[in-house]
C-alpha cells in the first residue's frame, strides 16, 4: 500500500507540474500576443486551406514563407499536396522550400508538434523571430493572416525587399495602399476565411 501512495502522490505531483508549466506557457504566450506581437493566435479555417494551396500557385523550386505562421496549418498543407515537395530524381535541389516565421511560444509550438506529427519536416523550416527582421528576399511565395495595420506596417518592407514576380496571398485582410491583382470570394457565410486577396509586387 504504501509503495502504491507513493506512486501516486507522484503521478499527481507530475500532473501538477504539467498544468503550471502549461499555464505558464498560455500566460507568456498571451502577453507577447497582445504586448509584443500585437497579433493575436487566430489559425485559418481548415476548410479554406485548398483554396489558399491553389491561389499560391507554387512551382518547383518555390521558396514559400508564411509570416506569423502561427501553427503552420498552411505549411503542412502546402508540403503535405504539392507535388513539388519532394526530391525529383534528377535534382535534389527541386523542391519546394516551406518557411515559417513565428515569435510567439505557443504557437510556435504548436507549430512544431504539428510538423512532427505530419512526418514531413525535411523541408519545412520554423524560424523564431520577428518576421519584420527576416529577410525576404529569396521568396517567391508569400502567406500572411495578418491584421491591417500588421499588413500596412509590412508593406514597405515587402516593395523593398522582394523580387519581381513574388506572389503574395493574403487570408480575409488586404493593405489600404496597395491594389489586389485579384479576390478570390471563398462564398462562406463566416467573418473569418471569407476572401483571398492576390498581390504580385
Amino acid at each position: 500500500m504504501e509503495i502504491i501512495s507513493i506512486i501516486i502522490f507522484v503521478l499527481i505531483f507530475v500532473l501538477l507540474l504539467a498544468i503550471l508549466l502549461a499555464t505558464a506557457i498560455f500566460l507568456v504566450s498571451t502577453v507577447e500576443m497582445i504586448f509584443i506581437a500585437k497579433v493575436p493566435f487566430v489559425p485559418v479555417p481548415k476548410m479554406v486551406l485548398p483554396e489558399i494551396i491553389e491561389a499560391l500557385k507554387l512551382a518547383d523550386r518555390s521558396i514559400l514563407y508564411d509570416l506569423g505562421c502561427g501553427d503552420a496549418r498552411v505549411l503542412v498543407e502546402a508540403a503535405r499536396v504539392s507535388k513539388y515537395s519532394k526530391l525529383s530524381e534528377d535534382s535534389k535541389s527541386s523542391k519546394v522550400r516551406f518557411i515559417g516565421i513565428e515569435k510567439v511560444a505557443l504557437p510556435l509550438f504548436l507549430a512544431k508538434f504539428r510538423i512532427w506529427r505530419s512526418g514531413n519536416s525535411s523541408n519545412i523550416l520554423l524560424k523564431n523571430k520577428n518576421l519584420f527582421k527576416e529577410d525576404l528576399s529569396q521568396a517567391t511565395h508569400i502567406f500572411t493572416y495578418l491584421l491591417p495595420k500588421a499588413m500596412d506596417d509590412l508593406l514597405p518592407k515587402l516593395e523593398r525587399e522582394l523580387k519581381p514576380g513574388t506572389r503574395l496571398i493574403s487570408c480575409d485582410f488586404k493593405f489600404s495602399n496597395k491594389e489586389p491583382t485579384e479576390i478570390i470570394d471563398l462564398k462562406r457565410n463566416k467573418k473569418l476565411g471569407s476572401f483571398l486577396y492576390i498581390y504580385e509586387f
